[in-house]
């Protein structure tokens, strides 16, 4: 079981990555994440967006430049 999390986890992580990489931080969205990690939605609702996003240290470094 905490494998399968673990690995539905990366998936969506290396999901926002890619999608930040290629369209930009706007472009993140749940949708886009889902498609892009081939993850049902509700899964990522379980740990809202902003908090993945934010283990993601390129994109962590570029929100608190922002704030």
């Amino acid at each position: 079981m905490i494998k399968d999390r673990d690995n539905t986890e990366r998936r969506i992580l290396d999901a926002v990555g890619k999608i930040v990489e290629r369209e930009g931080f706007e472009a993140v969205g749940i949708n886009a994440v889902a498609a892009e990690s081939g993850v049902s939605k509700i899964l990522i609702f379980f740990k809202p967006l902003p908090v993945i996003m934010a283990t993601i240290p390129i994109i962590s470094t570029m929100t608190a430049k922002s704030l």
